[in-house]
């Protein structure tokens, strides 16, 4: 991987970095969708589009001997349904289900992807809801 991309008009800045932005950028849609319905504004959602591309290409780039591990950091941070059904306690198509609800995750391609904060968000919120 990498250890920079350039982003825009010669803004650098590390991948662990441009994976952050993107988790950041994540969550305040969640926010702004949970507290009053308003969408992420375009140019926020084109560069979060932008910087999860670049973040996947250096992943698909990656050195597998000496930057395997480096890779698998910068996109730890997301979950597939999957994984975070098992961090839930609940099936897959629970989560799908609160994906599609606009609860958890957001969709690229034709997957879902939760982040770790959304996952603990989301517990806090369902704990004693029975």
């Amino acid at each position: 991987v990498a250890a920079d991309i350039r982003y825009g008009d010669g803004i650098t800045i590390s991948v662990a970095a441009a994976a952050v932005m993107v988790e950041v950028i994540g969550l305040a849609e969640k926010l702004l969708a949970r507290q009053n319905g308003q969408p992420l504004s375009p140019r926020l959602q084109a560069m979060r589009n932008d910087l999860t591309d670049c973040v996947a290409r250096a992943a698909a780039n990656a050195d597998v001997s000496t930057n395997e591990v480096t890779a698998r950091a910068v996109l730890a941070f997301e979950k597939d349904t999957t994984a975070a059904a098992e961090a839930l306690g609940i099936s897959p198509s629970g989560v799908r289900w609160a994906c599609r609800a606009g609860r958890l995750g957001r969709k690229v391609g034709d997957r879902w992807l939760i982040s770790d904060q959304e996952i603990a968000m989301y517990k806090q919120q369902t704990q004693g809801v029975s």
